[in-house]
């Protein structure tokens, strides 16, 4: 039976009432997982389980009967009529047959090849509509049916035989009153009743005695159950789910409808989860109507074949789900807990960058509330503000920002806020505000001469003689043409201050073009082109091969290193006059005036030490000239004392 099913689900789970209340399953998470389908033939429809077997009603194909254990099918039978749905108490199984009324099957198993199924009884009463939905209740001893335009019909039968007699029917028609799904909460009967809405009755056995009625929907009222939270569930087409509390009369709790295409029809719960039908969008999940979030906390949904979701009931394992011609379709549904969802806490920080015609808005989410935010900024001349920027999504921690600009105007005072907000609630921060400044001007930007200009190195020099009004963003251009093709690091200044890089990596013996750029809110202007040149480049070598290359040390030319590397020496006179060359012929006249006043000693040590001591120099730029030049005399005289004797 449907309601005994229900209840022993709750004995089973228990437990995990204790650890999730009601008003904290906004908690949970959940989400179906596929254990397995069968397809065994068309019309798959209503549908239940015991302990052991499911149950299902296929129209024209019959009863089939599945092992829970093993998924597989057990037996299908069928008699007459267009098989609608299907409760089973104990042994007895009941069919609302359509057409053919109601029947009673009596169904006994010993093991997968020793059990039985027999027809026991079938009754009609109706007299106009079919059989549609069929409900075994095991507080009257009662089975229901809901017949469509027929009303709703009560039913004793007799435990031994399975014998059907009829106990009661009663049809409340406002003009368009359908008769479908049935339950009871032990005190009322309820019939979901079609466009006529939702009907409870008092039932005595014999009697169905009209007890309140409401119809708050467009559509049609399909199902109805009631759950743990003692509310009570509808399916209601196109309108989703109303959920009405009994006090007695019925009451109006929620409404939800997820999509103006999603047909609820069906419904199947347990102690925490409601389960719908939804024709073809699918079998969808939520969690009980929440007293503290005010709604119904949408779970999953699954939809594995094109086709349409008829009927679902479960057991404490599984979810079933009738697929009418896809077949039976078997889930787990997985339950986890996460961090309750509180409302952020969002910052506004103090603009930065204000210009003329132009801020920086900025904010930080001190606690985003358990999730991702998405955060923007309101901004306007007042309070209303009025002007939004475009959302950013943050977490704890974060900052965010947003520039205004072109859109602000000189010498106005601006309002803003950060604003943020989760899927529980939003969260303003305080209100700040910043004035921009005046119109500015042009800039005036010089560029300075390059300074420490070495062979591979230099540094070139710019100044701002005027900001136009506001801090200048300045930086240089720099490429051994005026078409440039460099430019350095952006630096801030304002007017009268200077600025400078280094250039580092650059080629010997190369001239360089650069110029100094600027920009404020208003423009960007820049100074005038100006050049150096890098210095020749010396390379250190052994001293053991300074006599290698005599004529190079003179002219100029490659010279090789023992390791076979190759270099270029431009020589004391074959570069032209550079400053080597100056300095080497400042000394050769010095050491020549020397060697006349005191011998020719002096000149053959001039003639053959200068050479290489320039050579020296040349290479090795960090040797000490002045102790070149003290060496040089040094050995002068020590050749001229040698003439002499």
């Amino acid at each position: 039976m449907k309601q005994r099913k229900i209840i022993v689900i709750a004995l089973f789970s228990s437990f995990l009432l204790l650890l999730l209340p009601i008003n904290n399953v906004q908690a949970l998470t959940g989400s179906f997982n596929l254990v397995t389908s069968k397809d065994n033939g068309d019309s798959y429809s209503g549908l239940c389980s015991n302990n052991q077997f499911i149950f299902v009603a296929c129209g024209a194909d019959g009863l089939r009967i599945y092992n829970k254990t093993s998924h597989n099918l057990l037996t299908t039978t069928y008699d007459a009529g267009y098989y609608n749905d299907v409760d089973v108490s104990d042994i007895w199984v009941f069919v609302s047959a359509g057409s053919a009324g109601l029947m009673s099957y009596r169904f006994v198993y010993n093991s997968d090849v020793d059990y039985s199924l027999t027809l026991n009884d079938t009754i009609y009463n109706a007299s106009v509509d079919d059989y549609y939905t069929v409900f075994a209740d095991s507080v009257s001893g009662n089975v229901f049916c809901g017949c469509g335009g027929d009303g709703v019909y009560a039913y004793s039968y007799d435990y031994d035989t399975g014998a059907l007699t009829l106990a009661g029917n009663q049809l409340d028609d406002d003009g368009s009153a359908m008769y479908r799904g049935v339950t009871t909460d032990g005190s009322f009967i309820y019939t979901a009743c079609g466009g006529d809405g939702l009907r409870a009755y008092i039932w005595d056995g014999s009697t169905f005695t009209l007890d309140d009625t409401i119809d708050d929907a467009t559509d049609s009222y399909y199902d109805v159950i009631v759950a743990y939270d003692s509310n009570i569930y509808t399916a209601v087409g196109v309108n989703g789910t109303y959920v009405y509390s009994y006090a007695p009369g019925f009451n109006f709790v929620y409404n939800r409808t997820d999509s103006s295409g999603m047909s609820y029809t069906w419904i199947w719960l347990n102690d925490t989860v409601i389960y719908y039908s939804c024709q073809t969008e699918g079998l969808r999940a939520y969690l009980y109507y929440n007293t503290t979030s005010f709604q119904m906390d949408y779970l999953d949904v699954v939809h594995p074949v094109a086709t349409t979701c008829i009927a679902v009931a479960g057991d404490e394992h599984y979810v079933y789900y009738s697929a009418y011609n896809a077949g039976l379709y078997t889930y787990t549904f997985n339950l986890s807990e996460t961090t309750p969802i509180t409302a952020p806490d969002i910052q506004t920080d103090p603009a930065t960058g204000v210009s003329s015609i132009s801020a920086t808005l900025n904010g930080q989410i001190i606690d985003d509330g358990g999730e991702n935010c998405t955060v923007r900024f309101e901004w306007g001349t007042t309070l209303a503000y009025g002007n939004v920027t475009s959302n950013q999504s943050k977490t704890t921690g974060q900052t965010f920002t947003a520039t205004l600009s072109g859109v602000l105007l000189p010498s106005t005072t601006y309002h803003f806020r950060a604003v943020g907000n989760n899927t529980n609630t939003s969260d303003d921060g305080i209100d700040r505000f910043f004035t921009t400044s005046a119109n500015t001007t042009i800039p005036n930007i010089t560029t300075n001469i390059a300074t420490t200009v070495l062979s591979t190195s230099a540094t070139i020099n710019g100044l701002v003689t005027d900001d136009g009004g506001e801090t200048c963003y300045v930086w240089f251009q720099w490429g051994t043409t005026v078409g440039y093709g460099n430019t350095t690091i952006i630096q801030y200044k304002t007017t009268g201050q200077t600025f400078s890089i280094t250039l580092s990596s650059l080629t010997a013996n190369t001239t360089y073009h650069y110029r100094a750029f600027g920009n404020n809110s208003n423009t960007t202007s820049y100074g005038i082109d100006r050049t150096f040149k890098t210095l020749t480049l010396h390379v250190n070598v052994p001293w053991t091969s300074i006599f290698d290359d005599i004529g190079v040390m003179f002219t100029g030319g490659n010279h090789t290193l023992p390791n076979g590397t190759v270099i270029p020496v431009v020589g004391i006179f074959g570069g032209g006059l550079d400053t080597n060359s100056f300095l080497g012929i400042f000394i050769f006249l010095i050491l020549f005036v020397l060697t006349a006043l005191f011998g020719m000693g002096m000149l053959v040590g001039s003639v053959i030490f200068i050479p290489s001591v320039f050579a020296v120099i040349g290479y090795i730029p960090e040797l000490n000239i002045i102790v070149a030049i003290i060496v040089g005399i040094i050995f002068g005289l020590g050749l001229n004392r040698l003439v002499r004797r």
